[in-house]
C-alpha cells in the first residue's frame, strides 16, 4: 500500500531567482526537457523497430547525437 507523505515547499530566498523568477535548476529543466523528449522518443522507436539492442552503442549514440552525458543518457534509456 502506498504512503502519501506531505512536504511543504520553503520559499526560495530572492537573491537566488534570476529576472524571470526562476532557480538556476529551473532554468536547467526547462531547457533540457525538449532534449529529453526528442531522446527518449528516438529511444522508445529504436526499441520497437530494431531486433537487437546494444545498451552501451546506443548510450554512445545519444551521447554523441544529443550532447549529453552518460548519465543523461542512460536515464533517457531507462525512462524509455
Amino acid at each position: 500500500m502506498a504512503t502519501l507523505t506531505y512536504c511543504k515547499g520553503l520559499p526560495t530566498p530572492a537573491d537566488e531567482l534570476n529576472e524571470l523568477g526562476f532557480t538556476d535548476f529551473e532554468m536547467f529543466l526547462e531547457a533540457y526537457a525538449p532534449i529529453f523528449r526528442a531522446a527518449s522518443i528516438e529511444t522508445v522507436n529504436h526499441l520497437l523497430l530494431s531486433t537487437q539492442f546494444k545498451k552501451s552503442d546506443w548510450n554512445t549514440h545519444l551521447q554523441q547525437t544529443y550532447g549529453i552525458n552518460k548519465r543523461h543518457a542512460n536515464g533517457v534509456i531507462s525512462a524509455a
